[in-house]
């Protein structure tokens, strides 16, 4: 390598040459957590929405299929045909 790229950082060019990382205060982070978990409540709850609409369509599929099988004819049993030899 060249005796100039011994003092050179690539990292320089994408942090502007600061050599510090923006962080974050303690109420950036408190935000960020609390909007974090509003998210994460609010997925959960669309899930549990989710398995109640679930739940109701099984539940009417079972009644369903309950008044189905109740209304439906008896099947008749088969008769031996005789056989003529």
């Amino acid at each position: 390598t060249r005796p100039k790229n011994a003092t050179q950082h690539p990292g320089h060019i994408l942090t502007g040459g600061e050599n510090r990382i923006k962080r974050r205060t303690k109420a950036q982070k408190a935000a960020d957590n609390r909007r974090e978990e509003e998210e994460k409540e609010a997925s959960q709850a669309a899930i549990q929405e989710t398995h109640k609409r679930i739940a109701a369509f099984q539940k009417q599929m079972q009644t369903d299929q309950a008044a189905a099988c109740a209304d439906a004819p008896k099947p008749s049993r088969p008769r031996p045909c005789p056989v003529k030899k």
